[in-house]
């Protein structure tokens, strides 16, 4: 991935551009066709290019990693990159989806890899730029990634979350009349700090709207040494259930060793114990409106499933002494 200022700088030619291993992707930008690009390299090339762009919307999303439906999580390199700058007098680009904005400094990161420099949009005002075009469980997963306190067992060198509710809340406020503020505004009251993937927000979720009580998440439980033997994604103490959702991960042998070894911790300490799948939980389409997703995710068999555990449980724990 490179323009024609790169290949000037490389003391390269005009005729090196017209040969056939070389694909022009749009004015001023080429591709190699002996390696694939990805997304990066080429919002990269396209900043170098036009240096007042701003990387955002979905593409930004993508480039942070932050949770998306399943339906926007892949890249379509033939889609226009969506971009937002302060010029009007941007010139027009087919690989480019350009939306003029006032752009405040302090929203800017700048990401360096090699020759080219990104200008994105910081994962804060994505996610409020997100308001407008994903789902409202979509808007809260990704705004519990920001909240996230890393895990030392999981990320390295991170300790800090990428955002606090705090940073969250003053974003929507910023912008009373940005598209999507009403439905960042339901979200903001809905991101909690503990969850570790975009399922587990929107199992929770599914609880949360069948009225059951909130559970809490990921929190330690030690055994009689004080020593942390795992960390349920959903637990009510007071209860005494807990809930899991299985991703991916927990179809590999090592990770069914270690669940059967939490089931009997927990087995051992009378716990009520339920497992959540990907298929527990609604597909739903990216311009679901609000309720839709509320009333999908309340009827859910993932918050059925809880609702039963709770339940039997609520039975045991009332349930009159036999004499």
């Amino acid at each position: 991935m490179f323009t024609a200022n790169d290949l000037a700088a490389l003391g390269g030619t005009r005729d090196r551009l017209r040969r056939s291993d070389i694909t022009i992707l749009g004015p001023g930008i080429y591709a190699n066709d002996n390696r694939d690009f990805t997304e990066s390299e080429l919002a990269r090339a396209l900043c170098a290019k036009y240096p007042h762009l701003v990387l955002s919307g979905v593409n930004a999303a993508r480039v942070h990693e932050m949770p998306l439906p399943p339906q926007l999580s892949t890249w379509e390199p033939a889609a226009p990159m969506s971009f937002v700058t302060p010029l009007k007098a941007a010139r027009p680009n087919p690989l480019i989806d350009v939306h003029f904005s006032r752009i405040d400094e302090h929203e800017i990161r700048t990401l360096t890899n090699g020759e080219h420099r990104l200008r994105i949009m910081s994962r804060v005002r994505t996610w409020l730029d997100l308001a407008s075009i994903v789902p409202l469980d979509y808007l809260v997963a990704a705004g519990d990634a920001l909240v996230r306190v890393p895990r030392s067992t999981l990320e390295f060198g991170r300790t800090a979350p990428y955002a606090t509710l705090a940073e969250l809340e003053t974003a929507v406020a910023a912008y009373p009349g940005l598209p999507g503020i009403c439905r960042a505004r339901r979200a903001l009251e809905l991101i909690r700090v503990g969850s570790d993937s975009a399922q587990e927000t929107r199992a929770r979720l599914a609880m949360v709207f069948a009225g059951l009580k909130e559970p809490s998440l990921n929190v330690p439980i030690h055994d009689a040494r004080g020593r942390i033997v795992c960390a349920p994604d959903f637990w009510w103490e007071r209860e005494g259930v807990v809930g899991e959702y299985d991703g991916e991960y927990h179809r590999k042998i090592d990770a069914i060793e270690q669940d059967r070894a939490k089931d009997f911790f927990y087995a051992d300490r009378g716990l009520e114990v339920f497992r959540l799948h990907v298929r527990d939980l609604p597909v739903l389409p990216v311009k679901a409106p609000d309720d839709v997703v509320a009333r999908a995710l309340a009827n859910s068999r993932a918050a059925s499933i809880a609702k039963r555990a709770l339940r039997r449980r609520v039975k045991v724990v009332c349930s009159p002494t036999r004499r």
